[in-house]
């Protein structure tokens, strides 16, 4: 799909995109205006825990449920998805060449997903992430997030430079 005029075009860079929740991820590429969706799973079948408890519902002496808590593995579903995000961003990077990677997850989950990719991109690509549930958010959305996130940058950056140039103005005038 075609970027936007108003949005970043990514002209002199190929950015990934990796939007993940807790069982699925999706995977765009961003480059010369065109955003294109490279790849998306999702780990299906949640694990359960055998017989890990049991439920009773009592009142007055007179027993009105009883039943397994079947209790879902998370330890296990997190493991099986980091490990078929590290397989795929892999696949993903060896392909691409990218400049950038952008990581949109869950805070949950994001110090485990932006380990998996910061382990594949190595330091000659730029991770950078962002914390939310951006799972069902249209691709974009996601530019105009991050358009949101480099203009504060920057205002913070300019506010901080006039900051200094006005704390050495004033050293001159004491001194």
């Amino acid at each position: 799909m075609k970027i936007p005029q108003n949005l970043p075009q990514f002209e002199n860079d190929k950015v990934i995109f990796v939007i993940t929740g807790r069982q699925a991820a999706e995977f765009y590429l961003g480059h010369n205006g065109d955003l294109t969706e490279l790849v998306e799973f999702k780990i299906e079948n949640p694990s359960y825990a055998d017989e890990k408890g049991s439920s009773m519902h009592r009142s007055g002496g007179i027993t009105f449920g009883f039943g397994w808590a079947l209790e879902r593995n998370k330890q296990e579903e997190t493991k099986d998805f980091l490990k078929q995000l590290g397989e795929t961003s892999k696949r993903i990077l060896a392909k691409y060449d990218a400049t950038k990677i952008y990581l949109f997850s869950p805070q949950y989950i994001l110090g485990g997903t932006k380990e998996v990719v910061k382990n594949i991109a190595g330091n000659k690509t730029e991770v950078r992430t962002f914390s939310g549930n951006y799972t069902r958010m249209h691709p974009l959305k996601l530019l105009e997030e991050l358009q949101d996130r480099n203009t504060r940058h920057a205002e913070k950056n300019k506010a901080g430079r006039i900051k200094e140039e006005a704390r050495k103005i004033l050293q001159r005038r004491r001194g």
